[in-house]
């Protein structure tokens, strides 16, 4: 919808066990900005959100959105 360019890194399960110790809390999903990681589905969806414009006009608004998950 921004238009803005990303990287899709995706993992098999094959390689899962590799990479499992370098993400925080031993999951996924993981957002990385700046090198910087930021885990779970939720504070991913937040901060995009928060980024590009969608996380709501107003407290109110928010607190809508999040209800929403």
């Amino acid at each position: 919808i921004s238009g803005t360019d990303f990287e899709d890194n995706r993992t098999t399960l094959a390689d899962w066990p590799k990479i499992k110790d370098s993400t925080p809390f031993g999951q996924l999903p993981v957002l990385y900005v700046d090198g910087k990681p930021i885990p779970q589905s939720f504070a991913i969806a937040r901060y995009v959100a928060k980024q590009f414009g969608f996380a709501g006009a107003s407290p109110f608004e928010a607190a809508w959105l999040d209800a929403l998950g």
